[in-house]
């Protein structure tokens, strides 16, 4: 979302994202048009400290696996 739409989202958003995409391809693939909404429920600042945004996923999902956010 940072690099392509200028909003520091953090994980939750992209799953609501994701979650958001598929059901906007199923809507397509049945020919069907919609008006698809989610809510970006999360910042990404706090995740900086994870790396999630400058190294590879692997090590920022094993990164955020070590780290207690609330």
């Amino acid at each position: 979302l940072v690099r392509e739409c200028g909003i520091f989202a953090g994980i939750s958003s992209g799953a609501s994202l994701a979650g958001a995409l598929k059901v906007a391809n199923e809507v397509a693939e049945r020919g069907e048009r919609a008006n698809i909404v989610f809510i970006v429920c999360d910042g990404g600042w706090k995740y900086l400290s994870t790396g999630a945004y400058t190294v590879d996923l692997d090590t920022a999902t094993s990164n955020a696996e070590k780290v207690i956010y609330f």
